[in-house]
């Protein structure tokens, strides 16, 4: 069994030319360097690191019940920089203290489901998988737009969105 399927693959070759592409940017470069300073503020890093001790502890328990074994490292590794971190920024920015734990908890439940289910399910050939990726991910970037505002709502209708389409202000 291989580390890495053609999907991962593929979408790390995506990830590796896109990250070239921006970063012969020198206004791009200058706001990932504001961007990364300012990610290192303390308050973030303590998030991070509480996150990462919740993790770790989650990890330990479940390997002393014989339920995490280190063939699901990948699957860790995804769950707590997609799930997990979500779900800290959610918990973080709310206003709703009381309700919010069990908001995040759902909504990280559905998350995860999606993701294992298209990450472990069937992965096609990597020149497939090469033309996958992009599609997918525009089709994804549509219905993450189309779900800001009701003035998209017909591409929220024909795409996947998270959330339902909010009204213009004005």
């Amino acid at each position: 069994m291989q580390a890495f399927n053609n999907r991962e693959i593929a979408t790390a070759f995506w990830l590796l030319a896109f990250a070239t592409w921006v970063l012969r940017k020198p206004d791009v470069r200058h706001s990932l360097t504001a961007g990364l300073r300012a990610a290192c503020h303390i308050k973030i890093v303590a998030s991070v690191c509480v996150m990462l001790l919740y993790t770790a502890a989650a990890v330990g328990l479940l390997t002393m019940l014989g339920l995490w074994k280190v063939g699901l490292l990948k699957d860790t590794i995804v769950w707590f920089g997609v799930s997990a971190m979500a779900m800290m920024v959610r918990f973080v920015a709310s206003d709703h203290r009381g309700s919010i734990l069990r908001k995040v908890v759902f909504d990280s439940v559905k998350i995860v489901i999606i993701l294992e289910f298209l990450l472990n399910t069937y992965t096609f050939s990597l020149p497939v998988e090469l033309i996958l990726v992009p599609l997918l991910t525009l089709i994804a970037a549509a219905g993450a737009i189309a779900g800001l505002d009701t003035k998209h709502s017909a591409v929220a209708h024909f795409t996947p969105t998270l959330h339902k389409p909010k009204p213009v202000a004005g």
